[in-house]
């Protein structure tokens, strides 16, 4: 965070230079350009689809019964099913050729760059990240899922671990039904 402007410059300069490089290979191959694209919109559908099919293939067992929004089984099911099939679809449809006939120039190229970014995120939880990584640890309440302080960084604020802000707090004569949680 920089200190005067208050807000995080290397992390913008880092995305002005990324978008800055995507733009000189737009102008150098559209076909990278589209390869680069298409590989991070599959990337994001598959990272979507990859909790929903571990939820699926646990029997969706892993979800806490206290959660605030729950589904009926058999629709949540549907839901869970539905998406995962969508990512599939979107996912065959992202591959394919922005134009016929296909030659070596117009090509869609991005299973070659998602499989590169695969095989380098593999590697590198290899060699790094499965010794280092540790995920957000959460605790689950019994209304919300608050984020537990760790060791590393400040508590959060108290406010941030209550069910209302001071603007959303019930006034005391209200009993409506949104106030019976």
């Amino acid at each position: 965070m920089h200190a005067t402007l208050d807000v995080p410059l290397e992390s913008l300069s880092l995305t002005l230079l990324v978008v800055i490089v995507f733009g000189c290979i737009f102008l150098g191959s559209t076909s990278a350009f589209n390869a680069i694209t298409s590989a991070s919109v599959t990337a994001l559908g598959v990272s979507y689809a990859i909790p929903i099919a571990i939820n699926c293939l646990r029997g969706r067992r892993m979800l806490p019964e206290s959660r605030n929004f729950k589904l009926p089984e058999t629709f949540a099911w549907f839901a869970n099913l539905l998406g995962i099939a969508y990512v599939i679809v979107t996912t065959v449809l992202f591959v394919f050729p922005p134009e016929l006939p296909v030659t070596g120039s117009n090509m869609n190229y991005c299973i070659v760059a998602f499989a590169i970014v695969l095989l380098i995120s593999v590697a590198q939880w290899f060699v790094d990240g499965r010794k280092n990584f540790k995920g957000p640890r959460v605790e689950v309440d019994d209304h919300v899922l608050v984020a537990a302080p760790t060791l590393d960084g400040p508590p959060p604020p108290a406010s941030a671990t209550s069910d209302f802000s001071e603007k959303e707090k019930p006034m005391a004569g209200n009993h409506s039904a949104a106030n019976k949680v």
